[in-house]
């Protein structure tokens, strides 16, 4: 049997704001920093903030339905179709909010005419093509085939992935491989290592969704000054730019 990650998340009024379409302003965090010393149920629900506050932002009201947490069932399907076992944050994290919009998209565990939770070749099988000119093409797709794709960028065709063995999270950048020139001068990376672990990559998101959470009520988003100070400019500039 595959196994499955406690689940902590239940809907109550203190989870994350209000699920009962109150969620309001003032309901956003007023930092943007990770909040020291949190236990991993607390982090989990400071995650969820990015989700309803996407959801606030687009419809101007949050509810328990922009949350779509997946079962167990999903989560045991997906590893038996994949064949591979998800990091432990990550499968807490689909049974608790699922696939959802959050300052990115974190893909669905179940396929239905849309990209699922899978490796990264069978999500974009174009890849192989994509660095048919590349000199060091076989070390690439070697390094492809140990990641599984778990969440887009902006629906764009460049994907957030974790990587097999250690859990690391990468980026794949669709665009990544072209020759020198057609960028700035220099050819980009196909896969970059962003972060230890899932757990900092939805850090990273929820810091996004209230920086533009902050500035939809009239002040200034300062996410990008947040984000570079946690991880760097040159990771900043690989993600966003």
């Amino acid at each position: 049997m595959v196994p499955v990650a406690k689940v902590w998340f239940q809907p109550r009024s203190d989870v994350a704001g209000a699920f009962d379409g109150t969620f309001s302003d003032e309901d956003v965090p007023e930092g943007l920093s990770v909040p020291p010393g949190m236990t991993f149920e607390k982090r989990e629900r400071w995650w969820s903030k990015a989700v309803l506050i996407q959801a606030w932002l687009h419809h101007g009201t949050a509810t328990r339905q922009a949350l779509r947490p997946a079962s167990r069932i999903e989560v045991a399907a997906c590893e038996e179709r994949t064949e591979i076992t998800l990091p432990p944050s990550l499968r807490t994290y689909q049974m608790a909010l699922g696939g959802s919009e959050t300052a990115e998209e974190i893909l669905p565990l179940t396929p239905s005419g849309h990209d699922a939770v899978g490796p990264l070749l069978h999500v974009y099988p174009g890849i192989p093509d994509l660095l048919e000119t590349l000199p060091d093409r076989a070390a690439v797709l070697e390094q492809v085939d140990s990641t599984v794709a778990f969440g887009s960028y902006l629906g764009n065709g460049s994907y957030w992935c974790f990587h097999r063995v250690d859990g690391s999270v990468w980026y794949f950048d669709h665009d990544g491989g072209r020759e020198p020139g057609w960028r700035g001068g220099s050819r980009t990376a196909v896969l970059t290592r962003m972060f230890d672990d899932v757990d900092e990559y939805f850090d990273a998101l929820t810091v996004i969704a209230i920086g533009r959470a902050h500035e939809a009520l009239g002040g200034q988003d300062a996410s990008e000054a947040e984000l570079r100070r946690m991880l760097g400019d040159q990771r900043v500039s690989t993600w966003l730019y």
